[in-house]
């Protein structure tokens, strides 16, 4: 009989301790299971996230100094030229007008160079079309070296609001408006309400002269002061193209 409860007493300590180390097997499986879910969920998110950031980059014209592997066409240009250009200087899909059917049918590069100094270029690109106001993106080309190199031109702009005394300055790498490049001085004007007037030295663009309309019914402009027009600056905001 005491060797009956004793195998008996054996038996069930075998089973509760068979039953404790399938719960804590299946508990640390679950645990496990759960990590591992966690790690694949955090992967899936970063490879989304970062093809996100690809497709954004894409999208949006490449800001820096391009070494080119050959020289740019600059004359007689057509729209197969326009697309090896943009592959060159990498504005990726910001200019509708690379597939415009009008400009595509007629063949049109909607591009030209503007002679700045020797073996200096304006290139200048026409992005988006308009009835008045037309996107522009400018690139400075530079042959003086081989390679030869190419960059995206920032400008700098100023927007005041009559209803206060905020004045914003706008660093773009675009501009939206009527553009006229100036052969003789080498500048380009443009307008887009008020009227710019920008020269180019070594790579980049300034701001030398900005002219405002002295009300909406007249045809008189008022030159403005630049030097104290900068120092009443309340904000600056940085303009991609086309944001």
């Amino acid at each position: 009989m005491n060797r009956f409860i004793q195998r008996c007493f054996t038996l069930f300590f075998f089973f509760s301790l068979l039953a404790f180390s399938t719960c804590n097997e299946s508990k640390v499986n679950g645990q496990s299971n759960s990590s591992f879910n966690k790690s694949i969920n955090n992967q899936v998110s970063t490879k989304l996230l970062s093809e996100e950031i690809k497709e954004e980059k894409k999208q949006k014209p490449f800001i820096g100094v391009v070494n080119l592997e050959q020289k740019l066409k600059k004359e007689d240009l057509n729209v197969e030229d326009r697309l090896t250009t943009k592959k060159l200087l990498r504005w990726n899909d910001v200019c509708n007008l690379d597939t415009d059917k009008y400009f595509v049918n007629e063949n049109k590069a909607s591009m030209n160079f503007h002679i700045l100094g020797k073996k200096e270029y304006l290139i200048e690109v026409m992005c988006q079309g308009g009835a008045s106001k037309i996107g522009y993106l400018f690139y400075y080309y530079n042959e003086k070296k081989l390679p030869p190199t190419a960059s995206l031109l920032k400008f700098e702009r100023y927007a005041t609001f009559a209803e206060s005394k905020n004045i914003e300055k706008i660093i773009s790498y675009n501009l939206v408006g009527a553009a006229t490049f100036l052969s003789k001085t080498k500048k380009l004007k443009f307008y887009d309400g008020s009227e710019s007037i920008f020269s180019f030295k070594n790579g980049k663009s300034t701001l030398v002269e900005l002219s405002v309309k002295i009300d909406s019914e007249s045809d008189r402009w008022k030159k403005q002061n630049l030097k104290k027009l900068k120092r009443s600056v309340t904000k600056t905001k940085i303009v991609n193209a086309f944001d």
